[in-house]
């Protein structure tokens, strides 16, 4: 698991860092603050390193729209309330997502996206058409880290029991928001005629209390993962780590000091090379917004790729000189030209899911995890019978323009690809009900088994 040369600047940071955990590296290659790929590229779209849905088809995002309005009506209709989203991209959902809301949502919204790269930062305002000069207002602020404690060590589910890792043992990797003051930067602009309030924060935590709906369309895969192995022979689990000499970067399993793991009542025994993955920073995310939602209400909408578990999946994702053939996107090893690619990994959503219950276990709901194709199917709703009619007929060249967009649908509720590869995870109180998006789901998974036993 050796790369050859990559660089001066990346085997010179590794090697002045002596070894570097998975997760350091995964933040180096993505929010360096020159080399990052986020922070000095960020290649999204057709014909990027990937792309994502609101670049597919703008009917996406006015999908969603349905969904926060949904909740600003759950939370009864605050006279505010924070639309706060997490990786807004170049922009695309927020300003699709914008023009779809009911007016009476719209005039209560005030817009925080929440992004650390200065470059997007400017194709987000570029797409809600924010003027240059009202983009550069910015407010220095000094703000305090979160009141939450961080926790002494990190436990989700694997293999049929648990796994905790320390953190007073050994430390992980996660945003020095949460533990020291700092000084933030806060963009303020207004959108459209009605003058919706949009503010740019490099972190969750530096959003200002109140009512939330908070959208996270393929944020969490973006945050630094620890990875771990089991090693019969050391009779307990190590730790990916990245090393480097003259010419190369390589990928190894650091023994000395053993990471604090815990594996409680799993099933069967653990062999040499099983492992699992664990995001710190996405724990703290979602205990942020659980408890934001807890004590202010609001909900919060998850789109992203990954399973209830997951076990090894950091990989870095190109679709530039891919081997797959044109159009394809190919996963890569992490060590694949840092900064020059995306570097992810699939979302654990049972630990993500325990995160947002955390503040508010007793009141807090969070709804089955449910594929994506599922969700914006019911969003379709009534207009189902059209979509599918236009979807069938295939792309026709000179077909009209609200035609293509929805043909552009066609492989976001694609059972057999993107529409269940991707999962959606709701949090909301109990009070509010059930979420629109959620209310077809058992219908639509019998269909599916009916379909499968034909």
């Amino acid at each position: 698991r050796r790369v050859a040369f990559l660089g001066a600047p990346w085997t010179s940071l590794v090697l002045n860092l002596i070894l570097l955990c998975q997760a350091r590296f995964m933040r180096e290659c993505l929010t360096h603050p020159e080399l990052g790929y986020y922070v000095s590229r960020a290649d999204i779209g057709a014909h990027g390193d990937f792309t994502t849905s609101p670049e597919q088809t703008p009917v996406f995002s006015r999908l969603l729209a349905k969904w926060c309005d949904w909740s600003y009506e759950a939370m009864g209709s605050p006279e505010y309330f924070r639309l706060i989203e997490l990786g807004p991209g170049t922009g695309k959902n927020i300003s699709n997502l914008l023009p779809a809301l009911s007016p009476a949502t719209r005039k209560a919204a005030h817009v925080h996206l929440v992004e650390i790269s200065p470059l997007l930062r400017d194709r987000q305002a570029a797409a809600l058409g924010v003027t240059a000069a009202a983009h550069a207002e910015k407010n220095d602020l000094v703000v305090r880290a979160p009141s939450e404690e961080i926790p002494a060590s990190y436990t989700q589910p694997y293999r049929g029991g648990t796994v905790e890792v320390s953190a007073n043992d050994y430390p992980l990797e996660m945003s020095s928001q949460w533990t020291n003051e700092a000084g933030a930067a806060e963009y303020v602009a207004q959108w459209g005629k009605e003058e919706v309030p949009v503010s740019w924060h490099e972190h969750v935590s530096l959003v200002p209390d109140g009512p939330a709906v908070v959208v996270a369309n393929e944020f969490f895969d973006a945050l630094p993962i620890h990875q771990f192995q089991y090693d019969a022979g050391h009779q307990g689990f190590t730790q990916t780590v990245v090393d480097a000499d003259i010419d190369a970067l390589c990928l190894m399993q650091e023994t000395t000091p053993p990471p604090a793991v815990t594996w409680r009542g799993g099933n069967g025994s653990l062999i040499t090379g099983e492992g699992f993955e664990i995001c710190p920073e996405a724990i703290l995310v979602g205990r942020h917004i659980g408890k934001r939602i807890a004590s202010h209400g609001g909900a919060a909408l998850i789109i992203d790729y990954g399973e209830e578990e997951t076990s090894s999946t950091t990989r870095a994702v190109s679709r530039k000189g891919s081997n797959l053939g044109r159009g394809f996107v190919e996963s890569l090893s992490v060590l694949t030209s840092p900064g020059e690619v995306d570097v992810t990994a699939d979302v654990h959503f049972r630990a993500l899911g325990e995160a947002l219950k955390h503040a508010g276990r007793d009141a807090m709901t969070v709804h089955p995890l449910t594929p994506q194709a599922y969700l914006l199917t019911e969003l379709i709703d009534t207009k189902l019978p059209d979509y599918m009619r236009i979807m069938k007929r295939g792309y026709e060249e000179g077909m009209p323009e609200d035609e293509e967009e929805v043909y552009h649908l066609a492989p976001l509720i694609d059972r057999k690809g993107l529409g269940t590869q991707f999962k959606c995870m709701c949090a909301a109180p109990a009070s509010y009900g059930q979420p629109v998006g959620w209310r077809w789901r058992d219908q639509l998974l019998e269909i599916e088994k009916l379909g499968r036993l034909s």
